[in-house]
């Protein structure tokens, strides 16, 4: 999920159509809101471990930004 997420938010308008890409940004979304709370937030502890373990700064800062991002609850 990480990966589709990053190939989405960081390629250029020549190799994924913008719109398209937040389109299926907005459907991993979606998706993930039907996980029942308890689910959401043991996504968003997993994603903000693998933001600390990250050694790569604008990689750490995506993964941070994930879960407000995805509307996963807090």
């Amino acid at each position: 999920m990480i990966d589709a997420l990053i190939v989405l938010e960081f390629a250029g308008s020549d190799e994924i159509n913008p719109d398209t890409a937040v389109r299926a940004m907005e459907h991993i979304a979606a998706s993930l809101s039907t996980l029942d709370p308890a689910d959401q937030l043991l996504l968003r502890g997993h994603l903000h471990q693998i933001a600390a373990d990250a050694q790569d700064q604008a990689y750490k800062e995506f993964i941070s930004s994930l879960p407000d991002m995805l509307g996963l609850v807090q």
